[in-house]
């Protein structure tokens, strides 16, 4: 059986965790991550580690009304982060609008990859040819 990268791993643990009510952020997954395992592994080691503290996490976790008011803070910066990009494309000259819009990019930004990533709309920013963001120049 093939392992999972260690990135996907993380990726997927934070999702079980937050699904557990555990908020990911206070568990540090690079540590309790080993590379040469499969994921089944990984997610029963990390879960045996957590069992003896999980309900002091339960307890620093945030609660359900925080986390909503969190979410619809996240959606409002996103709305925020969306139209400083959008300004900033309509504001780039017609060619290089054109000449974006004529080709695809390999990386394409979606609404997730900036709530989970802030910085990567800095690299869209210097480098707008380089990036399409899903609804602005894709």
């Amino acid at each position: 059986m093939s392992v999972m990268p260690k990135g996907m791993q993380k990726m997927k643990l934070r999702d079980e965790l937050k699904r557990k009510g555990i908020s990911p952020d206070l568990v540090d997954l690079d540590a309790l991550i080993d590379a040469k395992l499969s994921y089944p592994e990984n997610i029963s080691n990390v879960m045996k580690k957590l069992g003896k503290n999980t309900k002091a996490i339960l307890k620093s976790s945030k609660t359900a009304s925080h986390r909503k008011a969190v979410n619809q803070l996240d959606s409002m910066e996103l709305s925020f982060e969306r139209e400083q990009a959008l300004t900033k494309h309509l504001s780039r000259p017609l060619k290089s609008i054109q000449m974006d819009d004529a080709r695809r990019a390999k990386t394409i930004i979606r609404d997730r990859d900036i709530i989970n990533n802030p910085n990567i709309l800095k690299r869209w920013f210097l480098y707008p040819n380089r990036y399409d963001i899903e609804g602005i120049d894709v």
